[in-house]
């Protein structure tokens, strides 16, 4: 029996359920994307400005294939994933990413944190980025500029934010999504 054969396949009336609510809520992460891009560029321009910094909302098909692909983790995907608002700070030296990290941890709710780096051996070479799930504190709203408009759109929200370094999105652009995000098993034994 194949993989794929045992692999839980979605509802198509819950999925297109899901894919309309989050066609709804798109608008509200593109306004937070739009918000974290510019917060995470204040916090850079002054002690790292040339950081380059990214921020999007998950599109609406990327969410229906993730949807698909992880239906057997996600039964609401549009209330339990929270990747979808993301960001992305990207800086030359472990010492910036040590900075950024620090001003994540000081300015959002971190829901959770993920350094990848700590998956990996130290003989080993693979994806280190640092990953935060994060919310918007209320009480740094006006420090951070984010307005009531805001706000009201994005609500207790989560976004994903990776910092890493430019070495490490090297690696990460080239093969995250060939290892990651592909349908092929790959061994990372040597036989």
């Amino acid at each position: 029996k194949s993989d794929m054969a045992d692999k839980k396949k979605p509802d198509p009336q819950e999925l297109k359920k899901q894919i309309n609510a989050y066609t709804a809520e798109f608008p509200r992460y593109r306004t937070y994307a739009e918000t974290l891009k510019r917060v995470l560029e204040k916090a850079c321009k002054t002690s790292i400005p040339e950081a380059f910094i990214q921020a999007r909302p998950k599109s609406v098909s990327s969410f229906s294939g993730k949807a698909v692909r992880r239906c057997d983790r996600f039964s609401d995907p549009v209330n339990q994933m929270d990747d979808l608002c993301g960001g992305r700070v990207i800086v030359q030296t472990t010492d910036q990413v040590n900075a950024i990290r620090r001003f994540i941890e000081t300015n959002f709710e971190v829901v959770e944190q993920e350094d990848k780096g700590l998956l990996l051996g130290e003989q080993e070479f693979g994806y280190r980025d640092m990953h935060y799930i994060v919310r918007l504190c209320p009480e740094r709203d006006k420090a951070l500029g984010i307005s009531r408009e805001e706000r009201r759109a994005i609500g207790n929200r989560m976004a994903e934010i990776q910092v890493r370094t430019w070495g490490q999105h090297a690696w990460a652009d080239t093969l995250h999504d060939r290892i990651y995000k592909n349908s092929l098993k790959i061994s990372f034994e040597a036989k």
